[in-house]
């Protein structure tokens, strides 16, 4: 059977600016150029100008373009921008940073990902949690908010308990971890579901029984309109004084006044 023909959009290639945070996205995409043995040397480096800017740009710039000085500049790129010892120490910063900020307004969704990104990196560059681990779960461990860190705790005792396997704390954290980021995003789309209905609902409730809808009832004057007159209105307004004596409905007064008429005189003419 022939295989389907699908025409794919082109993929945009990643430029790299000489952050080294950014290597890894740049070169995951620029290796499948590196490594073609079909593509010429300076192809390749007609390439590698292209997706560079900034001081990689620069840098790259200050090469001649031909065959030969490709690979001459693409070990000293990776020297410059992507040496192993600094990507390691950069990434060993950001999870320090993660912890000294901690306490600003960061969601927890965001710190399991950062967390999750920095230790992936950090296992490509060959600091593997098998050999690392006792030195990165501390800084995990110290980054997370305490309610997760408390659960966390009792979640590690309940495993030690029941299990014989010999597998790190790290690992087992931060498994619990994305356990907890997909309860959080399950939590998220039900309270958008009830939230959602108990509108739908109401909407419904005032269609039905208009008597619901509060916006359109005439407010009834009270006597606080006598010590606390309407200055904007210059029409007479009517006020019916309902006077109740043992509970017994004794007489309906019309009491008329005019713009800024003092409230002695109301009481005159009653």
């Amino acid at each position: 059977m022939d295989r389907l023909s699908i025409n794919l959009p082109k993929l945009q290639l990643i430029d790299f600016d000489g952050n080294p945070k950014n290597w890894f996205s740049f070169w995951s995409m620029f290796q499948k150029i590196d490594e073609d043995p079909k593509i010429e040397d300076d192809v390749k480096f007609a390439y590698l100008m292209q997706t560079t800017k900034g001081k990689a740009f620069d840098f790259v710039q200050s090469y001649h373009v031909s065959k030969g000085e490709y690979k001459t500049v693409i070990k000293n790129l990776k020297t410059r921008f992507a040496d192993d010892k600094m990507l390691i120490e950069l990434y060993v910063r950001e999870l320090l940073k993660l912890i000294l900020n901690q306490s600003h307004n960061m969601s927890f969704t965001d710190l399991v990902d950062q967390l999750d990104t920095y230790l992936r990196c950090l296992e490509n560059l060959g600091v593997t949690k098998e050999k690392y681990a006792c030195m990165l779960y501390p800084l995990v461990e110290a980054s997370i908010p305490e309610q997760i860190l408390i659960a966390w705790e009792r979640e590690r005792n309940s495993i030690s308990r029941n299990s014989t396997a010999n597998t790190h704390d790290l690992d087992l954290l931060i498994q619990f971890l994305r356990s907890e980021v997909v309860s959080a995003e399950r939590l998220r789309i039900a309270k958008a579901f009830c939230a959602g209905e108990k509108d739908k609902n109401k909407t419904s409730r005032q269609k039905t029984d208009p008597s619901r809808d509060l916006s359109s009832v005439t407010p009834v004057p009270t006597a606080s309109s006598f010590c606390y007159p309407n200055k904007k209105r210059k029409e007479r307004v009517e006020y019916f004084l309902f006077i109740l004596f043992e509970k017994k409905l004794t007489a309906v007064v019309t009491v008329s006044r005019r713009k800024k008429c003092p409230f002695k005189n109301e009481k005159r003419k009653f």
